[in-house]
């Protein structure tokens, strides 16, 4: 627990900061920074902490490829003083709306920061997702000939290597509290090697057979902690899997290896078929966040955990 004391006139106010969730501040103007993820979002916030206000645009359990900006949601992004992009293809489309007109506000790209993984994708793409458009339009790009896998978020080695270049651009945003920044940013290293221990310690009791999984985001997992999958689809969440992704994935699975689980984030009529078809449990992943996860290692956390259950089955 971390003590800031603030002077004014010839009383003392203390803060106690606690958790990643904002609390009250006593700054009557800390900046706004958006992203994209929740999971980005929590992981600045907890290097801010109440010297800054962080949102993100993509609420939980929305497809990110199709996900849209509200006239709201752009008054609101126009307000930020800063912009926590992923990069890499990944985010550029939802935020243009709000970076392009407005030039004064600063830009920090994980993208530069961060090198991400290849990608090594093994499965079968969503019919709509049309990656042509987000190879020409500078969107959500997951084709199979893309160069880097965006997801970062679910490695948080990778994390790591931006608390530096992360601290330092939240020091142009609020320079009163660049030397809190940086201590929390050492606090947030520090985390981050104890969580990578802990899920590293947990993959050893994940599903020894490979899982199925109805998401294209734990690349990541599989090189970080040995995560083995059979297949993985692309397109993200809120579509249901048509009759010829189904019967792939059914040959798929049979033919590669006898999968241990599904792994999906909604629980739709397709997916409890291939479950059934394929003799497994269907289990819910919290892939994009959801509103209950207060801290990123608490949603890390959750997923590993899903997975440990699995592998008690």
């Amino acid at each position: 627990m971390r003590i800031r004391s603030v002077f004014v006139s010839s009383i003392i106010i203390v803060g106690v900061f606690v958790g990643v969730v904002p609390v009250a501040s006593t700054s009557l103007a800390i900046p706004l920074i958006v992203t994209t993820v929740r999971p980005i979002a929590l992981f600045v916030q907890q290097i801010c902490q109440s010297d800054c206000e962080v949102i993100s645009l993509i609420p939980a359990g929305v497809n990110e490829h199709s996900f849209e900006l509200t006239p709201k949601d752009i008054v609101k992004a126009k307000s930020a003083k800063g912009v926590v992009a992923i990069g890499f293809g990944f985010d550029d489309r939802i935020l243009k709306p709000i970076v392009s007109p407005s030039p004064d506000i600063i830009m920090f790209k994980f993208e530069g920061s961060v090198q991400a993984r290849r990608w090594r994708v093994t499965g079968v793409s969503r019919n709509d997702h049309d990656h042509a458009k987000h190879q020409k339009g500078g969107g959500h790009n997951h084709s199979e000939n893309s160069i880097f896998d965006p997801h970062l978020w679910y490695d948080p080695v990778r994390l790591k290597d931006a608390i530096v270049p992360l601290v330092e651009f939240l020091g142009k945003l609020n320079p009163d509290a660049k030397f809190r920044f940086k201590a929390n940013g050492e606090k947030a290293d520090a985390e981050l090697t104890q969580l990578t221990s802990e899920i590293s310690k947990q993959a050893l009791l994940w599903p020894k057979k490979p899982v199925l999984v109805l998401h294209d985001s734990l690349g990541y997992w599989q090189e970080r902690f040995q995560l083995r999958v059979s297949a993985a689809v692309e397109g993200g969440i809120g579509h249901e899997l048509s009759t010829h992704q189904f019967g792939k994935l059914v040959k798929q699975s049979k033919k590669d290896s006898q999968i241990s689980a599904i792994l999906t984030e909604r629980l739709d009529g397709s997916t409890k078929n291939l479950g059934r078809e394929l003799g497994v449990d269907v289990l819910l992943v919290d892939f994009s966040c959801s509103g209950d996860k207060k801290s990123y290692s608490d949603w890390m956390r959750s997923m590993s955990q899903v997975l440990v259950r699995a592998g008690s089955r």
